[in-house]
């Protein structure tokens, strides 16, 4: 008996006939193995040599009733490939070879059995039990004496890692000069088997168009690659153009030595296949009640499309949101897993409400919501994996938005440039006049409005659905801040506001141009229907006197319309004044009204209607803070910026042709 148990005239071998484990030697040669990794197109073989012993017999057939692999894992119902009844092929010895690297030896006849090459390719990168049956019929005397032997059984343990890729980042950012682009991918090519493969990598924009396509070939594998995309296009019939800043998504096809041999970055099972945007709460009212705390407010609400092949639900979703810069907002998981089986009459929508507060974020409008769904078919990966679906997004859509530009006067710091009225002074006694009452500079006013005015814009971009504004607050330029406090480059830099004031508002490649335009200054000599300019030299230096400054009645009379049902302002006596200070301002308790009639002595605030054509059907509402009085800061300055929104909300109402 020989070292298998079995007659000297029958020797068999059970193992792994494995393609070379560097396909990228000279010359490379398969090998069979018994245990150990292997990957690629594998064999499982029994390999029989046989023959006859003079005195002892002989075999004279061969059969295997079955190879079995079994996948050993816990992860999902294991993988199971069974061949029963195999049929055999006979090799002489000198043929043997071209099949097993080990075959046993001594005898004269070979037989093997095997499975499918590329069965190797569909195992997953785990354990697996391979079992393996035959019987035998060996001659033991005389014919007809014969003697049927089995089945016997034989078993090996190996462990797969065939061809995988693994990429980052989730998504790339093509925003050129931007602190958040990035178009640099990083992939890893994993595998037990050396080769050179090939990647194909697709660019896709954020609704899933092929932009371009490349193919690197190869790569050596295992190893880790960098791709990094030109932002250029290679599809018809965008080629070699530039698709612009944004979103992108991107996907990898790994090619390895066999058309089995491959593997992709996203799912080929899920797909999201329509996504859609609406607001959800708030009130569709163009003056709601801002102080209605029983007003929800306004959120995004995404829905989304998905279908599996099987009709499998998703494991994850999550809805990703960025800015109009393309710079991440913030990210919410979606309970919406709900998948369609392909071309489905009546599919199912999945819908995500976000907590994102949309509304106090208007300035950072349009967001780009990016729908992203990991699959659940670890069953089907070769690595188990649950793989992401190509995303696909949907982008903010408002009803109707109006770009505002603020435009504070004196906007730097006073400590550093000291320009602008410290507003009123006060006589202590008849021989101590022109005491300042605070010792702040117009500034300090003018911003404290303007603070007060996009919190009232905010409240209002949080609950209306009606209309939507977009704001944005100048600075002046550093060219403008060099030449403060020289009064004789003054005009200079008043044309230099100008210039900078006309660049804003005709809005750029991000921002709409503006329809509003507002300039915050302290005056108090102008009302609704005043026709006077020549206050407004920083915004006239670049126009004709024919074309801007133009009274705009319309205007005047929405905010006349609003405006005079807003109430008075009480301020008491002020205790500063001593001694004889009759003729001062606040020697008695003075009403303040809305900035609504020229008649008026004490207005809180001035609003004046202009016409401007800088960015064509831009409007100029001019507030003018009281520099009579400051004390209305603390106590009215609510109401001026209520006055101001309601301004807007009256022309826009009124008015909605001249804003489109």
């Amino acid at each position: 008996m020989g070292v298998w148990g079995l007659p000297e005239f029958w020797r068999p071998y059970f193992g792994c006939f494995a393609r070379s484990p560097d396909l990228t030697a000279n010359s490379p040669q398969s090998q069979c193995v018994s245990s150990g990794t292997v990957a690629g197109g594998v064999e499982f073989h029994l390999v029989v040599n046989y023959g006859s012993v003079q005195g002892q017999g002989a075999i004279i057939n061969v059969t295997c009733n079955y190879i079995d692999i079994l996948e050993q894992t816990d992860v999902h119902e294991p993988q199971h490939f069974r061949l029963d009844n195999p049929q055999g092929t006979t090799y002489t010895p000198d043929q043997i070879s071209t099949v097993c690297s080990s075959p046993p030896t001594g005898y004269q006849n070979y037989i093997v059995f095997s499975t499918p090459p590329f069965w190797g390719f569909a195992c997953h990168n785990t354990s697996y039990l391979v079992k393996a049956s035959y019987s035998y019929t060996k001659v033991t005397g005389p014919p007809p004496t014969y003697q049927r032997i089995g089945p016997i059984e034989v078993s090996i343990t190996v462990n797969f890692n065939n061809l995988t890729v693994e990429a980052e980042p989730e998504y790339l950012i093509n925003n050129p000069g931007g602190d958040n682009h990035n178009t640099t991918i990083t992939f890893q090519l994993q595998s037990a088997q050396k080769k050179l493969c090939s990647a194909t990598i697709s660019i896709y924009t954020s609704t899933q168009q092929l932009v371009k396509q490349e193919t690197l070939n190869n790569l050596l594998c295992p190893g880790s690659y960098t791709y990094t995309w030109d932002g250029k296009g290679n599809q018809v019939p965008s080629t070699n153009k530039i698709p612009g800043a944004g979103v992108y998504l991107y996907d990898i096809l790994v090619q390895g030595a066999s058309p089995y041999d491959k593997d992709t970055r996203c799912s080929t099972y899920l797909k999201i296949k329509q996504t859609k945007f609406e607001l959800v709460g708030g009130i569709d009212d163009p003056f709601p009640n801002y102080d209605d705390s029983s007003i929800p407010l306004i959120h995004p609400k995404v829905s989304y499309l998905m279908e599996d092949s099987i009709g499998r639900y998703a494991y994850s979703a999550k809805i990703t949101v960025f800015d109009k810069n393309k710079k991440f907002v913030t990210e919410e998981p979606s309970e919406g897993l709900i998948t369609n089986l392909p071309d489905a009459t009546d599919p199912i929508w999945n819908t995500k409400v976000l907590e994102f507060d949309i509304g106090s974020n208007l300035d950072r409008h349009p967001f780009t919501f990016l729908v992203s769904a990991i699959d659940e078919h670890r069953d089907s990966d070769k690595a188990h994996r649950r793989k992401p679906a190509l995303q696909r997004n949907t982008v903010s859509q408002l009803r109707r938005n109006y770009r505002v530009v603020i435009d504070v006067g004196h906007y730097y710091d006073y400590t550093k440039y000291p320009e602008g009225s410290t507003g009123t002074e006060y006589c202590k006694s008849p021989s101590e006049c022109k005491i300042e009452r605070y010792p702040q500079y117009e500034y300090c006013y003018n911003y404290c409005l303007s603070e007060h005015l996009l919190q009232c814009l905010e409240r209002h971009n949080q609950i209306c659905l009606h209309h939507h504004y977009l704001v944005e607050r100048i600075s002046p330029t550093e060219e403008e801040l060099k030449l403060i406090g020289d009064k004789v480059k003054k005009n200079k830099r008043l044309r230099l506001r100008a210039k900078h004031v006309a660049e804003v508002t005709k809005g750029s490649k991000n921002n709409p141009p503006a329809k509003i335009f507002l300039s915050i200054h302290c005056d108090g000599l102008a009302y609704p229907y005043s026709t006077d300019t020549s206050n407004f030299a920083a915004y006239l230096e670049q126009q004709t006197s024919s074309e801007y400054g133009r009274y705009d009645k319309d205007l005047a009379d929405s905010l006349v319309a609003y405006l005079c049902n807003l109430p008075k302002i009480e301020l008491p006596k002020d205790e500063n004044l001593k001694g004889d200070c009759s003729e001062a301002i606040r020697s008695q308790p003075v009403q303040y009204s809305p900035p609504y009639k020229g008649s008026e002595r004490h207005s809180y605030a001035v609003l004046r209607a202009l016409k401007a054509p800088t960015s064509g059907s831009l409007l100029e509402t001019v507030t003018l803070t009281n520099y009579n009085d400051e004390d209305y800061i603390s106590s009215g300055v609510d109401y001026i910026a209520r006055s101001i929104r309601g301004a807007f909300n009256g022309f826009v109402f009124m008015h909605p042709e001249e804003l489109e």
